[in-house]
């Protein structure tokens, strides 16, 4: 059975500068087969993206909302929420934040842009 869906934001730091994270981000959520729908930079650093993941065999679809902000000094806050797009959706994913959050530490080892390696 699926992992229930975060109804809160589960939240990573992430040892990068911020604008390394978010040029990572969308590059990572496309690489997770997701469609970008909006992405709103309110900040220098701050960025919020809406992604959907569309209907399956076994999902009516999902939908993650994924919001970057300045962490300390070289680190980013990386915070995931996934939405059923049906609440009776049982069999759907649920929980994508370790999934995204692994996407955007191999785009940023990719660009050699990851201050931690260990994330």
């Amino acid at each position: 059975m699926a992992s229930e869906p975060s109804d809160e934001d589960i939240s990573f730091s992430i040892s990068a500068t911020c604008s390394f994270v978010r040029d990572a981000l969308q590059p990572a959520l496309l690489g997770l087969k997701f469609t970008i729908r909006t992405v709103d930079d309110s900040g220098a650093c701050d960025r919020d993206v809406v992604a959907t993941k569309g209907m399956s065999a076994f999902s009516w679809g999902e939908l993650v909302r994924v919001t970057t902000r300045e962490g300390d000094a070289n680190t980013t806050i990386l915070s995931v929420t996934t939405k059923r797009r049906l609440a009776t959706n049982i069999i759907a994913k649920g929980d994508w934040s370790k999934e995204i959050h692994a996407a955007v530490i191999k785009q940023l080892n990719a660009l050699g842009k990851l201050s931690d390696p260990a994330g």
